[in-house]
Order: structure tokens, then sequence, then C-alpha cells
């Protein structure tokens, strides 16, 4: 029988075997030496063997592909997901916002810390599943880490790291509201301007002009805590109307001060006449000094914007402590359920009832436009100012009862608000405000109406007591 040469050779080094063959013109070498010169002739036989069921790859490539396997098997979502967020970009091609990277590495390390420490291809279906059903306590919450893990796994299937997704939980992306479309519309539809008013006069001093400011401009919270002293420009019409506007270019975020949130965000509102006076005495009271100061500095440091905690306040769940803040402020005018962010939702009902287009309340707001009307539609600032007076008119403000000064910027609005009503309403109004809010108001209304006022509580009680 004829005997078949060995492929190969095996030579000495020291005192182990290397083993080598060439194929194909390239030298193949198995990466390491042997200890014996046995096994070099074995694994020269192993390479032959492969070669005869044309199974043979060269075996650098097979070492690859063992070395990519086992750091698969050791790589952990939690790993992945941050090389995967390194390496993320938004539709327009930038990184991931600052707020957006803090809250994904946020729920890595709160609710996703099981499944964040085990490899990823130890995770399954049913991993996931039972994840999903641990946290039905937080839906909201839970919808916003499940969208996240589903893009990292998805992204792990695509680069071949797994087999497949396990991220299907049926129904998933979609959530049940807290608040109804109705509800919220209705909240919105009947908070009046005395509403905003006595809303922002229970706030704490340093931020009544925010609550304001947020109504009537529809700035996003975060877009208007990163306002700084140059953002808000003054100015005043011929007639002496003030025409005050905003320019919005950056937002609040996790870590400071950062972009908006899309492109479209970057804009200048017009401000209606009214705001000007609770500004400027903001503005004197208490934003920060210089052209850069904060607008609404922190209460630790005036050098840098309050924190949206800072203006929510406390919910009063924690033991021992009370509402504050916006938190507390919304019971003064009995809607617990308001959220700061439903302001921008009011500025835009109060934009559309003075006449402002569809058009014009979306580029307001900051929003995107289709690709047509975005192309082509242009905002001209003049053609708001006579909107933004109607708004004032309806916020209680004209030429004749514009103040030269105000108490406060809050108080001042209300007065105003009041002073615009007729005698029925003005009486029913004042009739709900505590005895401090009258003492303080009264004065600020014209003689004849206090009189008035006056006669049409004493004609009440007298009604009353004869029923």
């Amino acid at each position: 029988m004829a005997r078949r040469a060995t492929l190969g050779t095996v030579e000495t080094t020291g005192k182990r075997f290397r083993a080598r063959y060439e194929r194909y013109g390239q030298r193949h070498t198995p990466g390491h030496t042997f200890s014996t010169e046995g096994a070099a002739w074995a694994w020269l036989r192993s390479e032959q063997t492969l070669i005869d069921r044309d199974e043979w790859t060269p075996p650098a490539n097979r070492r690859a592909e063992a070395q990519a396997a086992q750091a698969a098997e050791e790589l952990t979502l939690d790993t992945f997901a941050r090389t995967w967020m390194d390496n993320r970009t938004t539709p327009r091609g930038s990184p991931l916002a600052t707020k957006t990277r803090y809250e994904y590495e946020r729920y890595l390390t709160g609710r996703l810390q099981t499944l964040a420490e085990r490899p990823l291809t130890t995770l399954s279906r049913a991993d996931v599943d039972a994840w999903w059903l641990t946290n039905s306590e937080v839906p909201t919450l839970r919808h916003h880490i499940y969208a996240f893990l589903a893009s990292v796994m998805a992204d792990a299937h695509d680069r071949e790291l797994i087999p497949e997704n396990p991220c299907r939980v049926q129904h998933a992306g979609s959530r049940t509201a807290k608040r109804s479309r109705h509800a919220q519309n209705e909240l919105i539809a009947e908070l009046s301007p005395v509403d905003v008013a006595t809303l922002a006069e229970a706030m704490p001093e340093r931020h009544q002009a925010l609550v304001l400011l947020l109504a009537f401009s529809g700035l996003r919270p975060g877009e208007a805590l990163a306002l700084t002293r140059k953002d808000l420009r003054q100015g005043v019409s011929r007639d002496n109307v003030p025409r005050w506007t905003v320019r919005v270019t950056k937002a609040l975020s996790k870590g400071g001060v950062g972009p908006t949130k899309t492109p479209e965000s970057i804009r200048t509102v017009p401000l209606p006449p009214h705001l000007a006076v609770p500004l400027e005495q903001h503005l004197n009271l208490w934003a920060a000094k210089g052209e850069d100061g904060p607008l609404f500095p922190s209460r630790l440091n005036a050098r840098t914007p309050a924190s949206l905690g800072q203006v929510t306040g406390s919910s009063g769940t924690s033991k021992g402590t009370g509402l504050t803040g916006f938190n507390a402020a919304r019971d003064a005018i009995a809607r617990p359920e308001l959220r700061l962010y439903d302001l921008r939702r009011w500025a835009r009902h109060t934009w559309r009832q003075a006449g402002c287009s569809e058009y014009e309340c979306e580029r307001l707001l900051g929003h995107k436009l289709g690709a047509v009307t975005g192309a082509y539609f242009t905002l001209d600032l003049n053609t708001l100012w006579p909107h933004m007076d109607r708004i004032s008119a309806q916020a209680g403000w004209t030429e004749e009862h514009r103040p030269e000064t105000a108490g406060t910027a809050a108080t001042g609005t209300l007065a105003q608000v009041l002073a615009s009503l007729d005698d029925a309403s003005l009486v029913r109004t004042l009739e709900t405000l505590d005895p401090a809010q009258v003492h303080e108001l009264i004065p600020q209304l014209p003689p004849a109406r206090v009189a008035t006022v006056v006669a049409l509580l004493t004609s009440q009680g007298s009604n009353r007591s004869h029923t």
C-alpha cells in the first residue's frame, strides 16, 4: 500500500516543536508551538483531514472566528449598550444628546441592572418577558426602558452577535395615557388668564415671572431655564407699546446647558406686551448679573440655571414634607392635575384664540413643519404683534391699565386682569381669593371700581341675610 506524504514540516525551537505547511502560496501555522513532536504532527494530520474533506479554511481565520465567538460569549449587555451609545447617532447624524445618554445610563444601572450584568448571548425572550412583568408598577418608565433595550438588542442581532432579538413582548409599544386627550383639552380650554396670573402669584417670587413666560411664550421648561439676559430682547413700538422678544438657542439638559431638542427649536418668539412689567422687575430682582447671567438662576449658585426640580418643588410624597413650588401653586387654582408642560399647550391655545395660524403656532413652538410648508413658509414677527396685543388684552392689559411700576410681577398682572372684568365678574373673582390677596389688590383698582365693588358686596350681604 502506498504511503502518502505527511502535510508540512515540524521543526524544533528550543524544547518545543513548531508545525507549518504551505497552501495556495501562503504559509499556515497553528499560532502556537507544541510541547511534543507527536502533537505537532497530529495537528498537521488534522489539517490534511480538513483538506481531504473539502472543509479547510485558513487556520488564522478559524482562530479569529473562535476568538470572536469567545468575546461574544463574554460580552455583557452593559458593555455592548455603552458601545452602542458611543456610536449611536440621531437621524440628522448628530451624537446622542447629553440628557438622552444620561437617561440610558440610568436605565442600565437601575431597572435593567440584572440583565445588564449578563452576557448578551444568554439573554432569552423569557428573560425579557419576566423583566417586563416585574416592572409593571412603572408603565411609562417601563415603556421607555423597553424601547431602549429593544434598539440595543436589534443592533446586536444585526451584527450577528446574537441569533435573534429577545425583545418580543406583545403590545409593548402601546401605552395607556394617565390623562385622556379629552381631559387634557378640557383642562387647557378652561384655564383662564386669571388662573395663570393666580398660579404665578402662588409661586415663590423668584419663579413667578417664569410661569408667566412659559404660559405666554410656549417655551419648553428646559428652554426657558437655559435663557440668559441677552436672550431677552427689549424694544418698543412707535406708539410706545412694549415689543419684547425671547431668542431660543439652547436648552437645559442633564449635566448643564446644551443644544435645543431639534434644529427647528432655534427660534425667536414675540412676547405679549403685558409681560414687560413682570419681566423687567424680574431682571432687577432675580436674574444673574451680566449678559450671560442666567435669567432664572439656581438658588445654590447664581451663575448656573435653576433646575426643573427647583421649579416644580416637592410632591409631598416624602414623609414630613409638604407641597412646594409649582406642585403647591397649582393647588391655588384647584388644578392639581396641571403640569408645568401644560403651560406650553395653553400658549398655543391662546395664540389660536388671538388669530395666529396653525403654521405660525407650530413655528413659534419650534416644531418641524412639513417638507413643502417648511420650505416656503416664512415667519414674520411684525405680523404677529397684533396677535400679541390681543393676547394681552385678553389678560386684562390696556394702555390705560398699564402700570408704571408693579408691586410684584404676578400681582401686577392679576390686578390688570381684574380691572378688565365687569363688576359682577370682579366681585365673584374677589370672593374666591384669600383676604391677604384682596387687601393687596384693592388699592390697585380705580377708586370708582372699588366703590362699585363695595356696594355690590354690601347688597349681596343684605340679600343673604334676608334669605
